[in-house]
């Protein structure tokens, strides 16, 4: 639900859970659903969305990381096929040209309409994510294209990680050099308890 790009998508799965747990519905709606919602939030955030691909396959592999090693490597083979396996099915997706910038895909589910020049989909995960969404990769398969770095966002492209670290990054003087402003607040370690 909260992953939901689509209205239809979030509407039906929040639909469930005010019938299943009411109060938890309202407590959300509370807290405002702009907040924990991508289909109502109101800008782009980057930060919620890990891209850490050594953290999505310790998400992934959490149960298999107790196997001997060979099981652990057959686990991720099989799990490589089955995404080779699942993103070949876009290969049966179909594109209907509605002009030289538009452009109707038919996925076996809700499709999408793929705005190349707004760089819009109406799956809104191109919009969201910054990342060309399946409908957008069908339709750079239907114009035969190789590179579609251009349809990703420009914060994700080498050249803006780069600029990010241009300016000198000068070190720190010695801790006895420093100068206390008197105001700082002390902060705690938090407690840990198992």
């Amino acid at each position: 639900m909260c992953k939901a790009y689509r209205k239809s998508d979030f509407d039906h799965h929040y639909g469930i859970l005010a019938r299943r747990i009411p109060d938890s519905t309202r407590t959300l709606t509370t807290v405002g659903l702009n907040r924990w919602s991508r289909h109502h939030a109101d800008r782009v955030r980057y930060a919620y969305l890990t891209t850490n691909s050594a953290e999505s396959m310790n998400a992934l592999s959490v149960h298999a990381r107790k196997l001997p090693i060979t099981m652990l490597l057959e686990f991720f083979r099989a799990s490589s096929v089955s995404w080779v396996k699942q993103n070949r099915k876009s290969l049966t997706w179909t594109v209907k040209p509605i002009s030289q910038v538009k452009f109707e895909v038919m996925d076996m589910k809700k499709g999408g309409k793929v705005n190349l020049q707004d760089k819009t989909c109406t799956c809104k995960q191109w919009q969201f994510s910054g990342i060309p969404c399946g409908h957008v990769m069908a339709v750079a398969r239907y114009f035969v294209l190789r590179d579609v770095t251009t349809h990703v966002q420009k914060y994700f492209h080498t050249e803006t990680y780069k600029s990010a670290y241009n300016e000198d990054i000068n070190p720190l003087d010695h801790i006895s050099e420093w100068i206390d402003p008197g105001h700082l607040q002390t902060v705690l370690l938090p407690l840990v308890t198992k």
